[in-house]
């Protein structure tokens, strides 16, 4: 998990949003205040292609919270960092939209929110949020609640992810001590774009001992 910058939105949904927020809530207030209830067509208007590519191209097709890279056989999720069942009103505000792997969206983070869960577009990561090279486990720095809860909640740190990351690491530090080159800089243009914090925190860790 690393900062991204925002970038501009697209035009439908500045075009749309109070349009499709205001239909959304008039649903909500016929359904007697039940969000379940409304139809999704009003509560889905998000799901553009527009949209969701530029939340891609923003993310460089990766999960804004494992990091992980969405194949082409995934479709990808837009992820409301403030759930949409509980904050309707943000349901197609820009700033409140992430793009997200089907695990981190459906298992692990949910619906849940709360003030300390960090915001990828907003918050320092690298303040909070630190990457164990040998472990291949994020850690809360200093043990602070929002880095916690962030882990919790998102599950950046669930057996498989740890595993890959893991690999990742060993065959780098192959490649790196055997002096392969040719392939070490393959696999690095791949990590540069994909899982940026162990691409990031395995050069620090060697501090330029690498042989160019």
């Amino acid at each position: 998990m690393h900062k991204v910058n925002r970038i501009t939105q697209p035009k439908i949904l500045s075009d749309n949003y109070e349009k499709w927020t205001s239909e959304l809530i008039e649903q909500i207030a016929l359904n007697n205040g039940d969000y379940s209830k409304v139809n999704d067509k009003y509560k889905n208007q998000y799901n553009q292609r527009e949209i969701k590519e530029s939340l891609k191209n923003m993310y460089n097709g990766c999960c804004c919270y494992c990091e992980g890279s969405i194949s082409l056989v995934s479709y990808g999720a837009i992820e409301h960092f403030k759930p949409k069942s509980l904050y309707p009103e943000l349901s197609f505000v820009w700033d409140n939209l992430h793009y997200c792997c089907e695990i981190c969206n459906t298992t692990y983070k949910k619906s849940q929110w709360n003030d300390l869960l960090l915001d990828p577009s907003k918050d320092d990561i690298s303040l909070y949020l630190s990457f164990n090279i040998h472990t291949g486990e994020y850690e809360a720095i200093q043990e602070n609640e929002r880095g916690k809860e962030t882990i919790r909640i998102t599950g950046i740190n669930r057996e498989k992810l740890v595993k890959k990351r893991r690999q990742m690491i060993a065959k780098l530090s192959f490649l790196n001590k055997n002096l392969d080159r040719e392939q070490f800089f393959k696999y690095i243009q791949l990590l540069e774009k994909r899982y940026i914090t162990v691409y990031k925190t395995f050069f620090e860790t060697i501090n330029g001992s690498i042989v160019i």
